[in-house]
């Protein structure tokens, strides 16, 4: 293939001789094999006229080769290449990084050679006006942040205009004296002006993974996210892109850098409202809830999970805020995220699953209490980008380089339901298309039903990577995740315990699981499969 490939270039060079615009990037996920530039001289494969390049290659040797000088009018190159490894090519010919206005440069594997490659490369590219930088380095002794590309990179051009990037510093270790926030590493881009967004895994007193990235986010791809990934802008993002409502976000503190993001992010053509409100508490709530067609409800356990009551009071307060002032006037749907009555629906077999069966007991609440209440009821499947999260442990690779899928389970053929959580904006979008129908009704939010054993077989049909899925015992499972206090352990292992004997959604399972899905499906939308999640992120798994 590669050969192929290679020899198509060297006669595309030779025949277009006139061509000004060249785009040879093909979309293709699967990635080459070795350097396709080998051996290839500047007098056998050049051209005179090509000014804008877009090219797909193998590593940065290859895209050194492209800026040797047989590119003589070159003023944008766009490369996506598979790795950056240390090299010993040199580029004595300044006129061609001197002509470069547009560079972008995307990068598929992590890299450790990054600083002393890439940015002596981009710090000769002096005219430089619009830069594009995505990629993934790692063993470094700090984040790549602000003032490092400043110093580094930006300051070096003096002409930039334009700066976009997804960059993660991966298996970073760090200073134990002063361990960034999140908030640290985005005040480090404000003198420039860039607008970001961040966050921070630290998986140990010594290692860390920060992933910062440039808003808007406008790239077709970003890098793969964990846990921590500020994703609860989902239903706002769908709802803004729907460019026909007006919509109230709730936050303890609109000033936060948070909040500020995602008004940053859409602009004021969005009609984003932030409002500030405290869920425990009523002023706070009737306030927020005044004047409004609908309401999407979201409560989080996990913001307190040693005070799970605390859950369920701001659930039944929301809902109590709403019905207290109903009348011919004020009769907003809500939209109340919950889950299965675990504790109940396994007749007390599984009681340490508190962060679905507590809001169970919210949307029981409101039935038996508040039953003129507009309500709709969405239960979240689960999370795709849950597998990516070393906090979570659910994957691994081995020695030998296998990618390895861990769950607590006991059979491998158990159902998974799952869904991307950018998609969880998708099904409320839709909810609101035609709501009366949907009252007093309960959506699935899922995007697929997959067994476990599949998982495995999909990830390398896409990837090229072997993987294996492995079901854990209890104990196993336990010990991955020490770092977890017990209870939270306890509520995992409950979760998937639940999932395998009674089905995630309980006796909705089998056949009313894709009711979210077709019912985005009917509004033209399409939901994320796990093949699609991988296809759209490029995520490739954890590192050994």
């Amino acid at each position: 293939m590669e050969i192929i490939v290679t020899q198509t270039y060297v006669a595309i060079f030779a025949w277009l001789s006139n061509v000004k615009y060249l785009d040879l990037d093909g979309n293709d996920e699967n990635p080459f094999s070795r350097r396709l530039l080998r051996g290839l001289s500047s007098t056998r494969c050049y051209s005179s006229s090509v000014a804008h390049l877009s090219i797909k290659i193998h590593n940065f040797d290859d895209c050194l080769c492209l800026l040797d000088g047989r590119l003589s009018q070159l003023h944008t190159l766009i490369v996506k290449l598979d790795y950056i490894r240390n090299s010993r090519i040199f580029i004595n010919n300044e006129n061609t990084l001197l002509k470069l206005k547009c560079f972008s440069l995307y990068v598929r594997h992590t890299t450790v050679a990054f600083d002393n490659t890439v940015v002596p490369l981009l710090r000769r590219m002096s005219n430089l006006e619009k830069l594009t930088l995505s990629f993934r380095a790692r063993r470094r002794t700090s984040f790549i942040d602000g003032i490092y590309l400043t110093n580094e990179v930006l300051g070096h051009m003096l002409h930039l205009h334009t700066f976009m990037f997804d960059i993660v510093s991966d298996d970073t270790i760090i200073n134990q004296h002063f361990k960034p926030s999140p908030d640290d590493i985005r005040r480090t881009f404000i003198q420039d002006r860039h607008h970001v967004d961040c966050y921070i895994d630290y998986y140990s007193k010594e290692i860390g993974r920060c992933h910062v990235y440039s808003l808007p986010f406008t790239m077709e791809r970003i890098h793969y996210i964990t846990s921590r990934f500020p994703g609860g802008g989902a239903v706002v993002r769908a709802l803004a892109r729907a460019g026909k409502y007006k919509i109230r976000c709730l936050t303890r503190d609109p000033s936060s850098s948070k909040s500020q993001r995602l008004q940053q992010e859409f602009g004021s053509s969005a009609d984003i409202e932030l409002v500030k409100c405290d869920l425990q508490k009523r002023d706070d709530v009737r306030q927020a809830f005044q004047d409004v067609r609908a309401i999407f409800a979201l409560t989080d356990f996990w913001a307190n999970p040693t005070k799970p009551e605390l859950e369920i009071d701001s659930g039944r307060l929301m809902a109590d805020v709403v019905a207290e002032n109903l009348s011919s006037t004020y009769s907003p749907y809500f939209i109340y995220s919950c889950l299965e009555n675990v504790e109940q629906g396994s007749g007390g077999k599984i009681s340490s699953c508190h962060h679905f069966t507590n809001k169970a007991k919210i949307r029981d609440y409101i039935r038996e209490c508040h039953p003129n209440l507009k309500t709709i009821y969405v239960e979240a499947a689960f999370y795709i980008q849950n597998w990516q999260s070393p906090l979570m442990g659910m994957t691994q690779r081995s020695s030998d380089g296998t990618m390895e899928f861990l769950l607590p389970l006991m059979k491998a053929d158990t159902i998974i339901h799952q869904i991307d959580i950018t998609d969880f904006g998708k099904i409320v979008s839709a909810i609101l298309e035609d709501p009366e129908k949907l009252v007093n009704k309960e959506i699935c939010a899922c995007g697929e039903a997959i067994k476990f054993k599949d998982i495995p077989r999909v990830f390398t049909q896409v990837t090229g990577i072997l993987s294996k899925c492995r079901t854990l015992r209890d104990e196993e499972c336990r010990q991955r995740a020490k770092h977890f206090p017990k209870d939270i352990q306890d509520e995992f292992i409950s979760s998937k315990q639940w999932a395998e004997e009674y089905g995630y959604y309980g006796k909705k399972t089998d056949s009313e699981w894709d009711s979210g899905k077709k019912l985005v499906e009917k509004n033209g939308g399409k939901m994320n499969t796990f093949e699609m999640f991988l296809k759209k992120t490029g995520w490739t798994g954890p590192e050994k």
